[in-house]
């Protein structure tokens, strides 16, 4: 835990937390925190700053903090993801918050299984857990926007174009695509701080009709080389190229 994230339901002053449950077990048994210890903590939406274990009780760990003036870095992916099985999703939850993912669309595509929407994981408390564990690990408070589309073609009409005018960079990972993403960079250009718009299908990879829909809607179509990735693995690889590729501008 990089950083003690906390809701406004956790406050019992204005300037004081109470953390309980399995939360308050891990900072007393792992983190061992004594009275007196200073903690990084920040709020959920706003800020970061420095607090002051208080108490460590059995029942809760109470921590004093000041001004939290520090901000989180700003968003700037957002994914489009075939729906994937429970465990996977707990990890992509995890790796979305941590890598700095804005909105998480979980859509049905042809390959996904009707039933995955019917996973206890997709209460919104459920997910709300293994996100913030992602904020705690990535250090930063902006928690991702995820939502639950059950119709491929009512997502692509409804919501696609609305996410496709907030960037100008659209990819779609394709294991039968004719280029890298590398060779995607060198051709475009990736242009540091530009957001990007980036779809994972599921491991069997999209169908024809799929790829053609997006590519209607302006995704540039990539593979991500060789080796056949879990979605999980997918999504925590490409998302640090991309990052990376923006950077240097995707010219080296």
């Amino acid at each position: 835990m990089n950083l003690l994230v906390f809701e406004k339901k956790d406050l019992i002053t204005p300037n004081c937390i109470a953390v309980h449950g399995e939360r308050a077990q891990h900072l007393r048994e792992v983190l061992r925190v004594r009275t007196g210890d200073s903690l990084r903590i920040g709020e959920i939406g706003g800020g970061i700053g420095c607090g002051t274990v208080a108490e460590v009780s059995a029942e809760r760990v109470s921590i004093t903090f000041g001004p939290l003036n520090q901000t989180s870095q700003a968003p700037s992916f957002d994914v489009i993801l075939a729906l994937p099985r429970p465990q996977i999703l707990k990890r992509v939850l995890h790796t979305s918050a941590m890598m700095g993912v804005r909105h998480l669309f979980l859509i049905r595509s042809a390959r996904v299984e009707k039933s995955y929407f019917s996973s206890p994981l997709l209460q919104p408390q459920k997910m709300f857990s293994y996100l913030r564990e992602g904020l705690e690990q990535g250090v930063s408070t902006i928690l991702p926007q995820v939502s639950l589309h059950q119709r491929f073609r009512g997502f692509l009409e409804e919501e696609l174009p609305r996410a496709t005018e907030q960037t100008s960079c659209a990819l779609l990972a394709e294991p039968s695509a004719e280029q890298s993403l590398w060779a995607l960079a060198r051709s475009r250009g990736f242009r540091n701080g530009e957001n990007a718009l980036l779809a994972v299908g599921p491991e069997g990879g999209w169908q024809d009709h799929e790829v053609a829909a997006f590519r209607d809607h302006g995704f540039a179509p990539f593979h991500c080389g060789p080796r056949v990735l879990r979605v999980d693995a997918a999504v925590c690889s490409l998302l640090g190229q991309i990052d990376l590729l923006r950077h240097l501008g995707g010219h080296c």
